[in-house]
């Protein structure tokens, strides 16, 4: 080989072992985004608005047949407002808006005939927790001013999310470094957070193997009891809305299994009976039902059949938050 062809070899290997590296990177980046892999947290990338610096969203389909604000502006100032605001299980993921539980209610409570009517408000968002419903209902409550909110619990509900690039993430008590970023890889800080931006592929695999912390849900909720469901007490008084807690279960087992269980809401329940906040328990609504046929999955949301149940549980106690006769 001659001096002048040995840096051509050269440099051709170090293209091809450039090209080599670019494929193999790009490959599992082509992969997590095609096949849209999920991690195993809550991310949020779509339709990010900051409400009072909290993150919020609203999904493209569904979110303006449920959230029915068109029924307010037609009625009379004085019409029956019923606000909800949730997570996924009471905005109905899964299902068409037609077939969610609050399109059904208003449907119910317009057969009433009653004026100057009712208007059923559904501010529920896929991923929603606490901060994300409050941020909502600070806005709404006060603008519509409802006689009924309903507010649907669950599990994710005491968690915060937080804005890294594009993204909201629920990271809850996977551990941090001091930059406030997940790291499972031994890299520089500076490149861990610009490879976690930038690659989907680095993101996945940094959360799934970035350790968890410790997580006392006790004293999870009990912080919520104390830093957060005081404020939403405080808008519903304030604004003249009754209050009604509504606590989902999951549905891996019968309603009377969860019923005999409150788990971890048990400090809001006990903290709900102490403030005389209505709540509802779904199960305890649902009890003698077939968990099996109204459920879409067994994680805790409902099928259209499920959703039917659920607008006549509403129904139901809807005219008794309201003193009417059903």
């Amino acid at each position: 080989m001659s001096i002048r062809t040995r840096p051509r070899i050269i440099f051709l290997w170090a293209c091809t072992f450039a090209v080599s590296a670019a494929a193999a990177a790009a490959v599992p980046e082509l992969l997590v985004r095609v096949l849209k892999i999920r991690p195993r947290i809550q991310v949020v990338r779509q339709n990010l608005t900051l409400v009072d610096g909290v993150p919020t969203w609203a999904e493209a389909a569904g979110t303006k047949k449920l959230r029915n604000e068109a029924c307010a502006a037609r009625l009379d100032p004085d019409a029956s407002r019923i606000a909800i605001f949730g997570d996924s299980i009471l905005f109905g993921s899964g299902i068409d808006a037609e077939d969610v539980f609050s399109v059904k209610l208003q449907r119910r409570l317009d057969e009433l005939q009653r004026v100057p009517g009712f208007c059923v408000m559904n501010f529920s968002e896929p991923g929603f927790t606490f901060e994300a419903k409050f941020a909502l209902a600070n806005q709404y409550v006060r603008r519509y001013k409802p006689k009924l909110v309903y507010w649907g619990i669950w599990l994710n509900e005491p968690h915060a999310y937080a804005i890294i690039g594009n993204a909201a993430y629920s990271f809850r008590n996977l551990r941090l470094g001091r930059d406030g970023y997940p790291r499972a890889f031994p890299v520089p800080p500076a490149f861990n957070r610009w490879l976690f931006t930038h690659s989907r592929a680095y993101e996945l695999a940094t959360l799934a193997q970035t350790p968890l912390g410790s997580e006392d849900l006790g004293e999870v909720w009990r912080d919520y009891v104390r830093d957060k469901l005081p404020r939403l007490i405080h808008l519903a008084r304030r604004s003249g809305a009754k209050l009604v807690l509504v606590f989902c279960p999951p549905l891996d087992r019968p309603f009377s299994a969860s019923l005999a269980d409150s788990g971890s809401f048990s400090p809001v329940l006990e903290f709900a009976k102490k403030q005389g906040i209505a709540a509802i328990r779904l199960e305890s609504e649902l009890a003698g039902q077939d968990y099996l046929r109204l459920r879409l999955n067994d994680c805790c949301h409902y099928n259209a059949q499920g959703h039917t149940a659920l607008a006549q549980m509403f129904y139901r106690r809807t005219l008794e938050f309201m003193g009417l006769e059903h």
